[in-house]
This record gives structure tokens, sequence and C-alpha cells, in this order.
């Protein structure tokens, strides 16, 4: 005799199932002209100079697709620290969505942000390259790698970045 309810693990592996089964051709309807995104990020990095430091960073970028699989937006970060430099900033990015098939898309992101920290005014110059899985028709979630250099009064350096970025499309 079998039991109308369900243990928490066969709930899980159901949920699963229906996930896998349900994430279909997504991504290509939402990288269209017209269609805006807005995407939250958290991002860790290690920089080596001008002190050996672990960086953390939580930003937003917002974004309008204008052509197919291109986006103009703007960027916002508040980042910190393991030295202690703290710092908030906001700048342009364009986007251009070069791969997508399913509930898959990959893409390539510019930016610059300008901003101050604690101690001086920074800009900063970036890179990224990020892949998105559709997990429903207007929510995507994947990770992201970045390149920065950072210009300031006090030092240049560079640093590359890992970052778990969730976007949803309107």
């Amino acid at each position: 005799m079998t039991s109308a309810i369900l243990a928490p693990r066969e709930k899980l592996f159901l949920l699963l199932a229906v996930f896998a089964l349900s994430t279909t051709a997504f991504a290509e309807g939402n990288i269209r002209a017209g269609n805006a995104a807005v995407s939250g990020y958290a991002d860790v990095s290690r920089r080596s100079a001008p002190s050996d430091a672990t960086d953390y960073a939580l930003g937003i970028n917002s974004s309008y697709f204008f052509r197919d699989s291109l986006a103009l937006g703007v960027k916002g970060t508040i980042s910190g620290s393991s030295d202690s430099d703290m710092g908030a900033l906001l700048g342009p990015t364009a986007t251009y969505f070069f791969w997508s098939q399913d509930s898959l898309a990959s893409y390539a992101r510019a930016g610059i942000q300008f901003g101050l920290t604690d101690v001086s005014v920074l800009s900063i110059i970036q890179g990224e390259l990020g892949l998105e899985h559709f997990l429903l028709p207007s929510v995507a979630l994947g990770p992201v790698i970045s390149y920065s250099h950072y210009n300031s009064r006090y030092s240049d350096f560079q640093r590359l970045g890992f970052s778990v970025n969730l976007a949803i499309y309107l």
C-alpha cells in the first residue's frame, strides 16, 4: 500500500524533474529589441596590488535592448575589501549576447564606473563574460567571470573576479 503523501526526498525529485522539463526556449525571446533587464550580482575576487586582499561587491545592472542581442544600461556597485577599502560606483555598460540556445544564453559586457572610496576617487574599466540559465521565462541565473582595471589617486591595479548573477527580464 502506498501513501498519498510524498516524502521530502520524493518532493525534491519531483520538483527537479518539473524544473528540468519546463526550461525550454526562454533565452531568445528575452534578448530582443524593446525588452529590458534588471540584474543583481554578488562578486568575490582576489587582487595582489597594491596589497594582497579579497574584494567583495554587491551590485545592480539595469539594461534596455536597443537591438536584438544588444543592450545598453547602467551599473551600480557597492564594494568592500579585506584591507578596509569601501566604495560606491556608478557607470554605463554595453552587453552583447553572442550565443543562445533553448534556456541558455552567453554574453560579453563592457563598462566603466566612477565612484568614491573611503580614501580617493576611483575609476574602473571592466569586461565580463557570463552565462545565463533561464529558470523561468523571465528569470535567469548564472556565473560571470570579470576582469577589471582600477585607477585611483593612490594606485593602479587589476583583478580577476567571479560572481553569480540573477537577472529578471521585463
